[in-house]
C-alpha cells in the first residue's frame, strides 16, 4: 500500500490519514496520498527506486509524467515474471541491484535494466 525511496512516498487512500504523520516521520519522507492507474495497490503495481520507477502498464501518460515530476526519476512502464502487473510480486530493487522473479523473461529483464540502471 505504500510506494517509498529515500526522498517520497506515494500511500493508497487505504491507509488511514492518522497514520500519515507517524509514515512521514519514521520513513523521513514526503507523503502523497493518491491512486496509480486507478488502482489503490501502489506498492503492488509499481517498484521505485531513487534511479527509477517501473509501474504497472494500465497507466495513462499523463500519469507517467506526473510519477515522473513525484519521484524526479526515469519513469516506465513493465511486468515481470511473463506478464505479471504486480511487479512487487517479481521485483526488488535498489540503487545497487535488482532480483527478479524466476519466469521474467528477457524483454522485461530489458525493461527492468533501462529503467532502474540506464541504458542496455
Amino acid at each position: 500500500l505504500m510506494l517509498v525511496n529515500d526522498k517520497l512516498a506515494v500511500v493508497s487512500p487505504l491507509i488511514e490519514k492518522e497514520y500519515l504523520k507517524t509514515i512521514e516521520d519514521v520513513l523521513d519522507v514526503e507523503v502523497v496520498v493518491r491512486t496509480i492507474g486507478g488502482s489503490p495497490l501502489v506498492g503492488s503495481i509499481a517498484s521505485v527506486s531513487n534511479r527509477g520507477l517501473l509501474v504497472y502498464p494500465l497507466v495513462t501518460d499523463e500519469e507517467l509524467e506526473e510519477l515522473r515530476e513525484l519521484f524526479n526519476t526515469t519513469v516506465d512502464v513493465g511486468t515481470v515474471n511473463r506478464g505479471s502487473i504486480f511487479l512487487s510480486a517479481g521485483l526488488v530493487v535498489n540503487s545497487k541491484g535488482a532480483i527478479v522473479g524466476y519466469e521474467t523473461t528477457g524483454p522485461e529483464l530489458l525493461r527492468i535494466h533501462q529503467v532502474f540502471f540506464g541504458k542496455a
